[in-house]
């Protein structure tokens, strides 16, 4: 995981944040739950959006980490969590399948959110592809899908 998703999720090494509060979130076990769960979702979005034209720029690093942060609301998640969102982060040949097994995950109000997520990657570079252009359209199929 980057330096910035690092600083925003304020990761606690003791990996005991299940219940306490953090950045002024109440994280009881269930917001916990929902905050993973959504910030997976945005983790693989981000990164599948972001690497769908075959690289991805320091620019759309940035936007993935904020987008992340921004998902899990700066909340102290349990290491095994940034873990496996870390893991995220260094899969870049991640396919629309295994997206959509993280969006599965989330509420349909999380998934409305998720479209501002993809055009801050989309456009982090200044450049937009015909990929790129793809998987918006991918998304908003899924997300018309779960209505």
């Amino acid at each position: 995981m980057g330096i910035f998703g690092k600083m925003l999720f304020g990761i606690d090494e003791n990996d005991k944040a299940k219940t306490e509060e953090s950045g002024g979130v109440d994280q009881t076990e269930e917001k916990l739950v929902e905050l993973i769960k959504r910030s997976k979702a945005v983790a693989a979005l981000s990164v599948y959006a972001a690497a769908v034209d075959g690289s991805i720029s320091l620019d759309e690093y940035m936007e993935i980490d904020m987008n992340v942060g921004a998902a899990s609301e700066k909340a102290k998640l349990p290491e095994r969590v940034v873990e496996e969102i870390s893991g995220i982060y260094d899969k870049h040949s991640m396919t629309w399948d295994d997206v959509k097994k993280y969006l599965d995950e989330v509420s349909t109000d999380d998934l409305a959110a998720m479209s501002d997520y993809i055009n801050g990657i989309i456009n982090a570079d200044s450049e937009v592809s015909e990929a790129e252009e793809q998987v918006i359209k991918q998304f908003e199929s899924y997300v018309e899908s779960r209505n």
